[in-house]
C-alpha cells in the first residue's frame, strides 16, 4: 500500500487502487468487493462449536461465583450491564465556560469526579483533551496525587475543602493516539501513547 509505514495507514481509507493492489498481492479476485477465502471460512466455522462450549463453561462459572459471592457478583453484574447509579453525573465537573485554571484549582474538580458513586473513572488524555504538553503534565500531577490520596483543595473564596472520600472510583488512564509521534522526546521516535501512560505508572509508584 502506498501509505504503508505511515500514520495514514491507520487513519485514512486506503482507496480503490490500494485495495486492488493488496488483493493482487494476496492472490484474491480483484473484482469482488467482499471476499472470504475458503480456507479462512473453514477456520471461522470451527469457532462456532468452540464458542458454544466456551460460553457454556463461562455461564456455569458465573453462576457458581454468584452463589458463593453474592455482593461482589451483584457489583459485577451491575458493571457489565453498563448501567450507572442514579445521580452519578451530579459529581462531574462542568467546563461549559472553560477558562484557564491553576493545577490546584483543577484538583477540586478531579476530587469531585473520583468521589462520584461509580466504580471506574477514566482520565482521558486523548488529543482533543490534552493537545499541549502543559496540559498533559498538569493532568499527571493531579493523577499522581489522586493515587497517593494526597490530593486536596481548599477554595479560598468559600473555604470549602475538597478531599477524597473513603471509597473512590478506580482510576484508569486513556493515553493519547497510538499513531502520533511525541515531539517532546528528542533522542528517538516515540509514540505519543507512551508518555501519559508512563507518567501515570511512574507517578503511581514513586
Amino acid at each position: 500500500m502506498p501509505t504503508a509505514g505511515t500514520r495514514k495507514a491507520h487513519s485514512d481509507a486506503p482507496g480503490e487502487d490500494a485495495v486492488r493492489e493488496t488483493k493482487r498481492h494476496l492472490g484474491w479476485p480483484e473484482d469482488k468487493s467482499f471476499y472470504v477465502p475458503a480456507e479462512a471460512l473453514i477456520q471461522f466455522r470451527k469457532a462456532i462449536d468452540k464458542g458454544e462450549t466456551a460460553e457454556a463453561e463461562w455461564n456455569a462459572f458465573v453462576e457458581k461465583y454468584e452463589q458463593e459471592n453474592g455482593d461482589l457478583a451483584a457489583q459485577w453484574r451491575s458493571t457489565m450491564s453498563g448501567e450507572l447509579p442514579a445521580g452519578w453525573e451530579d459529581h462531574l465537573p462542568s467546563f461549559d465556560d472553560a477558562k484557564p485554571m491553576a493545577t490546584r484549582v483543577a484538583s477540586g474538580e478531579v476530587i469531585n469526579a473520583l468521589n462520584a458513586p461509580v466504580r471506574c473513572f477514566m482520565a482521558d488524555f486523548e488529543d482533543s483533551c490534552a493537545p499541549t504538553w502543559e496540559n498533559l503534565i498538569r493532568g499527571q500531577v493531579n493523577l499522581a496525587d489522586a493515587v497517593r490520596r494526597t490530593i486536596s483543595y481548599e477554595d479560598p473564596a468559600t473555604g470549602k475543602v475538597y478531599r477524597l472520600s473513603e471509597h473512590t472510583a478506580t482510576l484508569i488512564v486513556r493515553p493519547r493516539g497510538w499513531h502520533l509521534p511525541e515531539k517532546h522526546v528528542r533522542n528517538r521516535p516515540t509514540s505519543a501513547k507512551l508518555m501519559p501512560n508512563s507518567f501515570f505508572q511512574i507517578g503511581s509508584i514513586t
